[in-house]
C-alpha cells in the first residue's frame, strides 16, 4: 500500500491512501475531526461505563482523542477499548505523530499497536488485526462505536446492513454509532439494523455526520 503525508489544517497529520485515492481524514483538522465528529457528540464524556469499539482504527486519533478527553475531565476513568484494523502499515505512522499534550496517549497506542494489548489500572485495550467484520464477533457490550472506514463508495461491503445488524447485536442499548457518512443508503441500513439516526455536526464539509442510537 502506497501512503502519502497530508498536513491538515489544525497542524496535525493524516495519510492519503494512493491505491483507494481517499485520505484518512478531513484536510480542515483531523484531531479537530475527531473531537468534533465523534468524541464529542458520542457523549463518551458523560458515560459511567466506557467501553469503545473503534471500527478501522487507522491511526487511532478517534480514540486517541476521546482518552484524552475522558481522563483530562476525569483522570481515574477507567476505559475499555476494542480496536480494529487490517493494515498495520497505517497504525505504524502514529509513532512518527507529535501530538504535544496528547502524546502520552500516543505512547500507550504504540504499546498496543506492537504488543496487541495494553492493560493497566485505567485502561484495559486490544487490538483485533483482520477482518473487523469477524474479528469484532470475538468481544460485546460497547456503548460507544467509531465507525470510520473509507467511504461507501470505495468500501461499500463495509457499511451494508449485515454489518450494521451485527453492530447492533453487540452494542449495549444506549450505545451511540458515530460515523461522518450521511449517505441516504448507510442510513438507511443503520435504521433498518435498529439504529435510532440523527444528524452529527458538519466539520470540514458541508454535510452533517452521522450519529446513530441503539434505543434502551
Amino acid at each position: 500500500m502506497k501512503l502519502q503525508k497530508v498536513a491538515t489544517g489544525d497542524g496535525s497529520t493524516t495519510y492519503r491512501n494512493l491505491e483507494l485515492d481517499e485520505c484518512y481524514h478531513t484536510t480542515s483538522g483531523a484531531l479537530d475531526e475527531a473531537l468534533r465528529k465523534h468524541v464529542l457528540p458520542s457523549g463518551i464524556l458523560d458515560m459511567e461505563e466506557i467501553v469503545i469499539a473503534d471500527v478501522c482504527f487507522g491511526l487511532g486519533y478517534n480514540s486517541l482523542v476521546a482518552i484524552y478527553e475522558i481522563w483530562k475531565k476525569n483522570p481515574s476513568q477507567k476505559i475499555k477499548l476494542f480496536a480494529f484494523e487490517n493494515d498495520f502499515e497505517i497504525m505504524e505512522k502514529l509513532k512518527e505523530q507529535d501530538l504535544g499534550e496528547m502524546n502520552y496517549v500516543r505512547d500507550i497506542f504504540v504499546k498496543l499497536i506492537s504488543e496487541g494489548e495494553y492493560v493497566d489500572d485505567r485502561l484495559d485495550a486490544k487490538m483485533f488485526l483482520g477482518d473487523f467484520r469477524e474479528e469484532i464477533l470475538r468481544v460485546k457490550n460497547f456503548t460507544v462505536v467509531f465507525f470510520d472506514p473509507f467511504s461507501p463508495g470505495k468500501v461499500p461491503e463495509l457499511w451494508n446492513l449485515d454489518v450494521f445488524k451485527k453492530i447492533y447485536s453487540l452494542c449495549k442499548k444506549g450505545a451511540v454509532l458515530t460515523t461522518y457518512s450521511c449517505a441516504r443508503k448507510v442510513r438507511d441500513n443503520l435504521r433498518e439494523a435498529g439504529f435510532i439516526v440523527s444528524d452529527g455536526p458538519s466539520v470540514g464539509r458541508r454535510s452533517p455526520s452521522t450519529i446513530a442510537r441503539k434505543p434502551f
